[in-house]
């Protein structure tokens, strides 16, 4: 297997180059089995400097809460759609909501990596705001959704409800 994929001539020899690279492959093979990298998600998504518009066009409100709004965005670099999360320092320190508490906050989200979790890409901050940039879940929320169909008499449907009560308990 190793020879036929670093022989890249096809001649079924291996030349120099070719031993020298699949040696240094089988190299980092081994040293992989002996000291594994310790990767995780929180390692790549960290504070942005300079503006959310410097980097994402910002679209429509799509949601609003008691320390700000949620928009629509479109990475300029990748063209993926996201949300941006904005609060307002001010607003969440008013609502008993400290700062250092919003800090934690992100750093766990920074840590996560489950399926059934909001992914947490980027953020920054200005001197008034904070901006997060997480993915774009088009369901809804969860409590609208439940509210909604209490209001309308309306059971939700069983499967629905256990699935999103696995993934709650996921």
């Amino acid at each position: 297997h190793y020879l036929q994929r670093f022989d890249t001539d096809g001649d079924e020899l291996l030349n120099e180059k070719e031993f020298q690279e699949l040696y240094r492959a089988l190299l980092l093979v081994k040293l992989e089995e002996v000291e594994p990298a310790d990767f995780s998600r929180d390692m790549f998504i960290s504070r942005r400097k300079g503006k959310p518009e410097d980097n994402y066009d910002i679209f429509g409100i799509v949601g609003v809460g008691s320390f700000g709004v949620v928009r629509k965005v479109k990475c300029k670099l990748t063209g993926t759609t996201r949300v941006m999360k904005v609060v307002d320092k001010q607003k969440a320190l008013n609502g008993g909501y400290p700062l250092k508490l919003i800090m934690e906050e992100i750093d766990k989200l920074r840590a996560l990596d489950h399926p059934s979790v909001l992914r947490l890409f980027e953020y920054c901050a200005d001197a008034l705001n904070l901006y997060l940039i997480t993915d774009m879940l088009p369901g809804g929320d969860l409590l609208d959704i439940v509210e909604g169909s209490y209001a309308k008499k309306r059971r939700l449907e069983e499967n629905w409800v256990r699935d999103v009560f696995r993934q709650a308990s996921e």
